[in-house]
């Protein structure tokens, strides 16, 4: 696999709001299918009104968007091959190839199926005979979520941090934080009866990735403080030292681990920002 070799860039047609109309912005999820049955993404959708930003979009280079798509691919070993913007910049196509003995060529394009595309829907799957909407690697879909976590964090993130996972020397998640409007919010937010049945949630989200539920504790607020799985006190935990209420992980060593600690939290994170979009169009 030619490493050095540059990502062909294609740019045409536009993606028109009048029949792409966007979904809730919520923190993006890789998906376990469980019994070696591969990797979706759940989450990542252009938002309501993304096409407020089109004026702003045109005029932005597409080089510091690709240049971020690269960065992603180098960390995990990858290879970026193609990118699709249309006439506004807006993505619409990515495909990236794990490289290696058994490579893994990967699209995640805008969806051009009903309802997904009304939805502004990104959907992927491989590149090959067996086209699936699956992604076999974990790590193709660890890519393609930095990858679209970054660009729509850089068109519409002033609502939602779009966090993702990151390597290196060990695993976590960046910009995974609970929104500063639900964390501020004086009351309690979930009961009893809500951490029950989100401990049910959590262990299966863990075990779709291999994984075991070790322990999940709540704060008196109703937020997920602690979460770990097996190993040695792998967990992610909520770090209340600065001011951006964010989950950082702890003695987190595989893509499994990290994937399935993520989910789990990304998940209570949706289920508060739902909860609290319930209560606004209630009052």
């Amino acid at each position: 696999m030619e490493l050095d070799k540059p990502p062909v860039i294609y740019k045409y047609g536009r993606v028109n709001p009048d029949k792409v109309w966007g979904d809730k912005q919520r923190v993006i999820e890789v998906i376990g299918r469980g019994s070696g049955q591969g990797f979706g993404i759940k989450g990542a959708n252009l938002p309501t009104r993304w096409d407020d930003c089109i004026d702003a979009m045109r005029d932005t280079k597409t080089d510091s968007m690709v240049n971020r798509m690269l960065f992603a691919c180098s960390n995990w070993g990858y290879k970026l091959e193609e990118v699709s913007f249309d006439n506004n910049n807006i993505l619409t196509e990515v495909v990236i190839n794990s490289g290696g003995k058994e490579p893994e060529v990967s699209k995640m394009a805008l969806s051009n199926t009903f309802p997904m595309n009304e939805r502004g829907v990104y959907e992927f799957g491989r590149l090959d005979d067996s086209y699936d909407n699956l992604l076999h690697k974990i790590g193709s879909a660890i890519v393609h979520l930095e990858i679209i976590s970054e660009y729509l964090s850089y068109a519409w993130g002033d609502n939602i941090d779009y966090g993702y996972i990151m390597g290196g020397s060990g695993y976590g998640s960046r910009n995974l934080k609970i929104p500063k409007n639900i964390f501020d919010n004086k009351n309690i937010l979930t009961g009893e009866n809500y951490q029950e049945s989100f401990l049910r949630k959590a262990d299966n989200i863990a075990g779709r990735f291999g994984q075991n539920l070790r322990s999940l504790e709540f704060d008196k607020k109703g937020y997920i403080s602690y979460v770990s799985i097996d190993g040695d006190d792998t967990c992610y935990l909520l770090d209340r030292s600065g001011l951006d209420n964010q989950y950082t992980g702890h003695n987190v060593d595989t893509e499994h681990q990290a994937a399935a600690l993520h989910g789990i939290v990304a998940s209570h994170i949706n289920d508060l920002i739902d909860k609290e979009e319930r209560r606004l169009e209630d009052y």
